[in-house]
């Protein structure tokens, strides 16, 4: 039960810090036509309450997160919720999160915006979790680094992670986003899969010989894993920026999902019925979002790069016919690519029409895509080829 608090805490506490990020960097962006505060940033996407309830905001657990969390899905805004709070912006903050200590590092002079804290409460009492920040050392010059900018589609880069590094390949750069009129920064996906898989979906058997308060049990978690998929996917890719690559790179998603708004998805929902109409779940509607990457990585491939050979998980759902039952008419709802080559479909909602015949898991490769950050003060090493990559230290590992 500890895990699971911390584990929501950390949760809570890192997508907040996205959130607070993202308003931080279209801020700058904007050059000051941005006229809401962090509070109707968040408002606006009804991320937090509202009106304040003693001297804060509830945060909506299940909006921000894309489910519901083991804890702060209370509702009357003083027990069980998590808060978005003012604070002194001089204040300099020690919090302990999920086992490990942070130093909050607020600038010594008055910001035009406020400070804002996240803060449980619950019937444990209290935990402050921290204060959210721009992420930008205030120690470091706020400003780009040319040499950051050097980075084209196609070149290879060695990211460091833990004790080892990534290969990577820039998948989205300055000349892009000028021509395609986005504003994705720098971006760059692994040239292969990393980790050990990801695991998807739940196995429910509809024929199991249980009672039906179990059998409806069992079905509705595999409702909320499907429809949590995206953020599910999402999270695995942030698990790999750390303190050891940080520096280098702001943040990670899942290829597939939309380069500039991961966590994108269809707000429609459809219902679902099991052949005797005994159970029913709720699934959200597919959408495109994979098409960005997937016609980036077909131009990369057409350009003679190549990248993973393995298929693997993309954060997007399209719904098609599922190579080993186009003869019977079942339809599989699924989320995994092979992109050089079309799409692969390996788990999802089988069915026909609206009707549930089975709920599948399975496991594939995972690749995340990293956002580079160009107000990094690091010297670049290398040339940008294979054997020579870009990257942040001189020795290749």
């Amino acid at each position: 039960q500890k895990g699971r608090v911390e584990q929501s805490h950390q949760l809570v506490w890192e997508s907040m810090g996205i959130e607070y990020s993202t308003y931080y960097a279209e801020k700058i962006e904007q050059k000051g036509a941005m006229t809401e505060n962090f509070v109707e940033y968040l408002q606006g996407k009804q991320l937090i309450s509202n009106d304040m309830v003693d001297e804060g905001y509830v945060i909506n657990v299940e909006k921000l997160v894309g489910g519901k969390s083991s804890l702060g899905n209370g509702t009357d805004g003083r027990n069980d919720v998590y808060k978005l709070e003012k604070v002194n912006s001089k204040a300099a903050k020690t919090t302990k999160l999920a086992s490990r200590t942070e130093k909050v590092k607020l600038a010594d002079e008055d910001s035009e915006d406020d400070k804002y804290r996240v803060k449980y409460y619950g019937e444990s009492g209290e935990r402050e979790l921290g204060v959210l920040t721009d992420g930008i050392e205030t120690s470091e010059p706020e400003v780009e680094n040319e040499e950051m900018h050097k980075l084209k589609v196609g070149d290879y880069v060695q990211l460091p992670y833990n004790d080892e590094t990534i290969e990577c390949m820039v998948m989205y750069d300055d000349e892009y986003n000028e021509k395609k009129g986005t504003d994705y920064g720098i971006q760059m996906i692994t040239t292969d899969s990393v980790g050990d898989g990801v695991t998807l979906g739940y196995d429910v058997d509809l024929d199991a010989d249980i009672d039906d308060t179990e059998m409806e049990k069992e079905i509705h978690i595999a409702e909320e894993k499907y429809n949590s998929v995206i953020v599910t996917l999402n999270e695995e890719a942030r698990k790999y920026v750390n303190k050891s690559n940080n520096k280098y790179v702001k943040s990670a998603r899942c290829v597939g999902s939309v380069p500039d708004n991961p966590n994108e998805e269809s707000e429609d929902y459809k219902e679902l019925y099991s052949e005797d109409e005994k159970y029913h779940i709720k699934v959200k509607e597919e959408d495109t979002n994979y098409m960005n990457d997937y016609d980036q990585l077909s131009n990369m491939a057409e350009q003679g790069l190549k990248g993973s050979s393995d298929s693997f998980w993309v954060a997007s759902r399209e719904w098609t016919y599922g190579s080993l039952v186009d003869e019977t008419g079942v339809r599989m709802w699924y989320w995994t690519s092979k992109i050089e080559d079309g799409f692969d479909y390996y788990f999802g909602i089988l069915g026909k029409g609206e009707v549930i015949w089975a709920l599948k898991s399975a496991t594939h490769n995972f690749r995340p895509v990293f956002t580079v950050n160009t107000k990094s003060q690091s010297e670049l090493y290398g040339s940008g080829t294979k054997t020579d990559p870009y990257r942040w230290t001189e020795e290749v590992k």
